[in-house]
């Protein structure tokens, strides 16, 4: 037993600690914490003064125990507002498929990651598929690239930095063109992509905005290189912007003065 928790390493430790806590146990002390999970008590207290320094937990006043910290309500509150938006774009995003019969993706942001928030799978027999929760760069695909696009030019230049690795030789990893193809789908106000992630998939995504006009999702329309040919692609593009429309003007995109309809750059 002392061996296994020697080889946790301190993430996997804190980790341990904050999901130790409970509606039913709400606080906890040193004591508390070292009994239920074995480790010793100067860890617990080093932890518990890392996941303070972060908010992540904080000291219970009343009980002179610790609780966890507000940054974890903020952080569920961002989990509930995207399932929210999940949940509001979803018959959109079918009422898409139905008329196009491809796959229809929701991604937001997760750290310097898009994430596949929702799906809504096409009817050909051979279609793209995006697992939920599923994980993806920001500089390849439509919806990815969407994302990317309505960042502040700071926060684009730190993920630009940590690199542009290659996925398939349409793959864009030059960071001038890449900025140059970012500010592009802001004039445009949509995205395209071209077996950027995938070989033989073919994209196109538009920004979903929130009440304040920031892009927080992008909606895109995937399928095959085949299916995705220019006539089918001038159809397609009015289509997607109009379901990210619609999504936006339920989450209040519009019912502000234009003035707040800009993302910082």
């Amino acid at each position: 037993m002392e061996d296994a928790i020697e080889n946790l390493s301190s993430l996997e430790k804190a980790l341990r600690i904050l999901t130790l806590f409970s509606v039913y146990r709400p606080s906890m002390d040193i004591n508390e914490i070292s009994r239920e999970l074995g480790f010793p008590k100067s860890t617990v207290y080093r932890l518990i003064k890392a996941l303070m320094k972060y908010d992540l937990m904080e000291q219970d006043r009343g009980s002179r125990g610790y609780r966890l910290g507000i940054r974890l309500f903020q952080m569920g509150n961002i989990v509930k507002y995207q399932r929210r938006v999940g949940d509001i774009a979803r018959p959109f995003m079918e009422e898409l498929r139905n008329v196009t019969k491809e796959t229809v993706m929701l991604g937001v942001i997760e750290g310097h990651k898009a994430l596949v928030l929702r799906e809504v799978e096409g009817m050909y027999p051979i279609r793209m598929t995006f697992d939920e929760g599923r994980t993806m760069p920001l500089h390849a695909g439509a919806s990815s690239k969407v994302l990317l696009a309505y960042l502040p030019v700071e926060e684009q230049d730190r993920i630009i930095e940590e690199g542009l690795p290659r996925y398939t030789e349409n793959t864009i990893t030059d960071p001038i063109q890449l900025k140059k193809e970012l500010a592009e789908i802001r004039e445009k106000g949509y995205a395209c992509s071209d077996q950027e992630l995938d070989n033989a998939a073919k994209a196109i995504a538009a920004p979903v905005r929130d009440h304040t006009g920031k892009a927080i999702a992008g909606l895109s329309l995937a399928g095959s290189v085949d299916r995705f040919q220019e006539e089918n692609l001038k159809k397609y593009i009015p289509l997607v912007r109009e379901c990210a429309d619609k999504i936006s003007k339920v989450l209040g995109f519009g019912l502000m003065p234009s003035s707040n309809h800009v993302n910082s750059f």
